[in-house]
């Protein structure tokens, strides 16, 4: 939650500042963008997770403890 109000005050900042007398860009963003955002974090969570699990699965984590790199 933290990180979507800080995004839309990025957003903002960024809006102001790239703008020119010509030209003008909206403030306004929509409740499906922040769907979107949502959705496609989850997925990409998901999608690395189940890519790794089987490597990480593999390794064994008292010997890893143990290396010095």
């Amino acid at each position: 939650m933290f990180g979507l109000l800080l995004g839309r005050l990025l957003h903002i900042y960024i809006m102001l500042t790239v703008e020119m007398d010509a030209i003008m860009f909206g403030y306004a963003i929509k409740p499906t963008t922040y769907i979107y955002s949502y959705l496609i974090t989850l997925i990409f969570s998901v999608v690395v997770n189940l890519a790794m699990y089987g490597k990480l699965k593999k390794l064994p984590m008292v010997e890893s403890l143990k290396s010095v790199e």
